[in-house]
This record gives C-alpha cells, sequence and structure tokens, in this order.
C-alpha cells in the first residue's frame, strides 16, 4: 500500500479510481521475476529509487491479451496467445514524472521461456548456440558484451527483446538481435564501464572529421541509494602535444542518471595526440567515483 494518500480528480480521464489513491509503492518492493517477467516499472528502476514512491499508468493494454491485470507494485496477471506482448505505460517516482523518459514499453510473456534479470557482463568470452526456447528469450537489465563473438541467433518467433542498456565493446555477432529497446541515454560506439573492467579503457580512434558521444557509465559501482549529483570531465594529452587549454572537449558533459555523456570532436583534437580523458561523479553519500579513457585522434580516408 502507499505511504502517503491524497485527494483529486481522476488520474485518467474519463475514468474513475476506486481504493488507495497514494503516490505509489516503495522502488525496493517492485520485483524484478515473475510469472510473466518482471514487474512493470522494474527494468526502469534508477540508483536511489529504491526509497521512492513509485506509480505507474498503463496507456496502452497489449491488444491480444485476454486477462490482464497490474497490482500496485507493477506485477502482472495474464492470459493470451504465447509469446512476448508489448504495451506503454508512464510512471511516476515521489509524484513526480520519472526521469529521464517518464514514458515507454513494457513486455508481458507468455508461456515458458528464457529470462537474465539484472546485469550481465561477458568479457572476452565465445557464445555459440542459441539464447531462445518457444516462444523466446528477454534479456532485462544492462548488458554488456567486450570483446564478444556471438555465434547462433538471440531470437525465435516472435523476436526475442532486450530491455535496458546494451552494449557492445569490439563485439562481432553473426545473426541477429531483434526486438532491441533502445537504451534511456543515446550513446555513440564508445563506452566506458567503470567497476566491470580495467580502467583507463582503450577506445576506438576519433577520426579528425568524427564527432562522437563517449557514455561513462557508473550504475555498476553505485551503492544502495546512492544517486550522482553531477559530472565534471578533463581531457588532456598523455601522448603527443596539444596546446590548447580544453582541447577535444566539444559540449559540457550531460547527465543520464549512472551515465555520463560527453561529446567531442576530432577537429578540434591534435591528429596522432592520445588524450586521457577523465569522468569524475560526485554522489550525494559524499563519495567520488571515477572513469578514464585513452582516445587517440586519427586521420583516417576512405
Amino acid at each position: 500500500m502507499s505511504l502517503t494518500h491524497r485527494s483529486d480528480g481522476p488520474l485518467l480521464p474519463g475514468y474513475h479510481h476506486s481504493g488507495d489513491r497514494g503516490l505509489g509503492v516503495l522502488g525496493s518492493t517492485i520485483s524484478g521475476s515473475g510469472t510473466h517477467g518482471p514487474a512493470i516499472p522494474y527494468p526502469s528502476l534508477q540508483p536511489g529509487d529504491a526509497g521512492k514512491e513509485i506509480m505507474i499508468r498503463i496507456d496502452v493494454v497489449p491488444p491480444l491479451l485476454t486477462l490482464f491485470v497490474v497490482d500496485e507494485a507493477g506485477n502482472v496477471q495474464a492470459e493470451g496467445p504465447p509469446g512476448i506482448h508489448e504495451g506503454q505505460f508512464t510512471g511516476w517516482a515521489d509524484g513526480e514524472l520519472a526521469t529521464p523518459t517518464p514514458s515507454g514499453a513494457f513486455f508481458v510473456l507468455i508461456g515458458t521461456s528464457g529470462f537474465a534479470t539484472g546485469s550481465l557482463m561477458a568479457d572476452d568470452a565465445v557464445a555459440s548456440g542459441a539464447l531462445s526456447n518457444t516462444p523466446q528469450s528477454i534479456l532485462a537489465g544492462t548488458v554488456a558484451a567486450d570483446d564478444a563473438a556471438a555465434s547462433g541467433s538471440l531470437a525465435t518467433n516472435p523476436p526475442s527483446v532486450l530491455t535496458g542498456g546494451l552494449v557492445a565493446d569490439d563485439a562481432a555477432p553473426i545473426g541477429t538481435v531483434q526486438g532491441y529497446v533502445a537504451p534511456v541515454a543515446i550513446i555513440g560506439r564508445r563506452v566506458v564501464l567503470v567497476g566491470t573492467r580495467t580502467t583507463p579503457t582503450r577506445l576506438e580512434g576519433l577520426n579528425v572529421s568524427e564527432i562522437d558521444d563517449i557514455a561513462c557509465r557508473f550504475g555498476g559501482v553505485l551503492r544502495e541509494g546512492e544517486i550522482v549529483l553531477s559530472y565534471s570531465v578533463t581531457a588532456e594529452p598523455v601522448v603527443g602535444v596539444d596546446p590548447t587549454p580544453v582541447p577535444l572537449l566539444a559540449a559540457l558533459p550531460q547527465n543520464f542518471g549512472a551515465d555520463c555523456i560527453q561529446r567531442v570532436d576530432g577537429a578540434i583534437g591534435v591528429p596522432g595526440v592520445t588524450y586521457l580523458v577523465t569522468f569524475v561523479a560526485a554522489l550525494n553519500s559524499g563519495r567520488t567515483e571515477v572513469g578514464e579513457a585513452f582516445l587517440r585522434i586519427v586521420r583516417r580516408t576512405t
């Protein structure tokens, strides 16, 4: 039951509400597993949401389901044809629209299939065969494939679903990944995973004519209740010389919760110079976490 109560107009115009009308349930009570998949708001929870009151509104019910019941924590009871059924929802945290994106898709599984929830990291891994069965598989949370070569398929009929973030670093996929749901922060090819691999991370070289966003992901090192208050980013040459006072960085860092996105521009770097890009996250607990990456400016011709 909600910890707070309120009295006001209907949540959805044209509809009536009966019963508890508080701000939601604690994020810590929302389940990452269930008969039909994780609770609807679970994949969208952010670091620090455990102590917040979370509420969702179902905007689009999966059309093929013959039974669809959702409790206050987002757990689903459903009946319908085997497969993955997609709907739409809007979420609130402590009475405010959820950030960074309040609305999105949710998925209901009918039938026997496979789940991987939480964080999955494959480092220098070679996987063969298929992550699939009948009807298909779901990955929820963060999936990172580092120096990975995957063969087989992550799909059946209908396609498999990835929810949360997918990071593919030096990955050589064979086959297709279908039904991918994009992460909240739109990132480029260059990613630093703090706490899950050795840093500084050596990133793919940046062409002089290229502009890209480096994503530094701190989610793996945040403790219970911690959130990022601010980010700072610096870049300094470590191989070669760049006389400019603020080299390489094309904009201020952007805060996407546990992700810091920094835009870099090869045109304001020096060809042949390698830069050390340092990300510093200031946390509400008073701690700081640091991620680092080497980025070399190159001149390619096509």
